[in-house]
């Protein structure tokens, strides 16, 4: 019997090994949720799946339902972000997209659908991509996406003058500006969402 085909958008989080040369995944993906799937022999030189499936990459991926797991059978790379923020004069751009991958990593559970949190990390890493940043401006845009991915995660904000920073999905520069009076109280709320999630 033909197993489904699914292709979707999918952060990749993490990844350990198995066998010789197999890769168990973790992957955060735009119309499945977060999914563990196994590629094999994804650690020879000559697999085709690798470049599409390094952490920190934004891929198209498929996967096909196993009796036990998802595996993957085809990975095309859109963006490496290590790649594209690792080098010395953009290593702080890397450090807010891993820390946010990190945040996804450590409170979505199991597979269900959020095309919205997908998104909010999804336009984040484009206007961090797409636009230059002091280091206070920086701190500031990854304290609104960490204060939407909880707030979408369902963490309830307790000081109302959050709320201009979770209330849209848009991107902006007066409103990382914005977020410089407010940082200290967003750091407390995201703090908070964490020790909740381990509760």
């Amino acid at each position: 019997m033909a197993h489904h085909i699914y292709t979707t958008e999918g952060f990749v989080l993490s990844s350990h090994p198995f066998g010789e040369a197999n890769l168990f995944f973790k992957v955060f993906t735009r119309d499945l949720g977060l999914v563990f799937a196994s590629a094999r022999s994804v650690r020879e030189i000559k697999s085709k799946l690798r470049y599409g499936l390094a952490d920190f990459c934004l891929s198209s991926i498929s996967f096909v339902r196993g009796k036990h797991e998802w595996k993957i059978t085809s990975a095309l790379p859109k963006k490496n972000f290590y790649h594209k923020f690792s080098q010395t004069q953009n290593k702080h751009k890397f450090i807010v997209c891993a820390h946010a991958l990190s945040l996804i990593k450590k409170l979505v559970v199991g597979e269900e659908k959020n095309t919205e949190l997908f998104d909010i990390v999804h336009t984040g890493f484009n206007f961090i991509e797409e636009n230059d940043f002091t280091e206070q401006e920086l701190r500031n845009t990854e304290c609104i996406m960490m204060l939407r991915i909880v707030h979408n995660l369902g963490y309830f904000m307790s000081d109302f003058h959050l709320t201009p920073f979770i209330a849209t999905a848009d991107w902006d520069k007066k409103l990382v500006s914005e977020m410089s009076t407010h940082r200290t109280t967003a750091v407390r709320e995201i703090n908070r969402a964490i020790k909740e999630s381990q509760l």
